[in-house]
């Protein structure tokens, strides 16, 4: 999703309002629906071109999947979580 012009907190907050807007709905049955959802904004420094912000809010994804469940990780993660989640990824079976 792209939210022209939102701030890192705004899309932050836009985000969460989607996650928890999935959570509630329910597809039937017993099956729950969460999301994890990366969040980076071109308003932050560094992150000026599209290839670097795709990439920052790819980073923040990749710790939301890695973290927990039904969860928004914003950039700029701190460089001890995304080296940990790195070493994760790095050691998965197929990897």
């Amino acid at each position: 999703m792209i939210l022209r012009n939102a701030t890192v907190s705004e899309a932050e907050a836009t985000a969460n309002r989607f996650r928890e807007a999935i959570e509630n709905r329910s597809p039937g049955g017993d099956a729950k629906v969460t999301a994890r959802i990366g969040v980076a904004s071109s308003r932050q420094d560094g992150l000026s071109n599209a290839e670097k912000l795709l990439g920052s809010e790819e980073e923040a994804l990749h710790v939301s999947k890695q973290s927990t469940k039904n969860c928004v990780t914003a950039w700029p993660v701190p460089d001890q979580l995304l080296a940990e989640v790195r070493e994760q990824r790095n050691q998965a079976p197929g990897r």
